[in-house]
């Protein structure tokens, strides 16, 4: 635990939002990312499932184990089961994507919300969600976070989503 600006640890905030998306379009996340983002951008392999045709293109995550050596990962958000849909779509994880579909997404944010002539974000909302917001200017490693990842995060800020 600790005070207000003096650590840093993942939240639910964007989970919430990700229900306000719901509630306020009347769709389902996954529909309204569809229609808004992934439609839009040309996103073809990007979902909260994997289609079971799909399937045996989804890679084994991993993770560092005790003996400092990487193992397959526990699986997240059933992502032992990528071709099942969930009934709970997360604003801030679960998504299955590709290195082409991420691409795009990457593209988009550094042209400052737009991808082909399809704008999904504005300008200033770009702007604003890659500042980094931890304050002071401090990086992920000096807000000494909750996660051990965070601790060899020198020179990462946190923005609005973006890392």
């Amino acid at each position: 635990k600790f005070e207000p600006g003096s650590g840093f640890n993942y939240g639910v905030s964007t989970d919430i939002l990700g229900r306000v998306v719901e509630v306020l379009s009347g769709k389902s996340l996954a529909d309204y990312f569809s229609e808004n983002i992934f439609g839009p951008l040309g996103m073809v392999d990007t979902g909260f499932f994997v289609e079971p045709s799909k399937a045996n293109r989804v890679c084994t995550m991993y993770e560092m184990g005790p003996d400092n050596k990487l193992q397959p990962a526990a699986p997240v958000f059933g992502a032992d089961l990528p071709t099942q849909q969930r009934p709970f779509q997360s604003g801030g994880a679960g998504l299955f994507s590709t290195v082409p579909d991420q691409l795009k997404i990457f593209a988009m944010l550094a042209n400052k919300g737009e991808l082909a002539g399809a704008r999904v974000l504005g300008t200033a909302t770009v702007e604003f969600m890659t500042r980094n917001h931890l304050p002071g200017g401090k990086d992920a490693a000096q807000m000494h976070g909750q996660m051990a990842d965070f601790a060899h995060m020198r020179g990462l800020g946190w923005g609005l989503g973006v890392a």
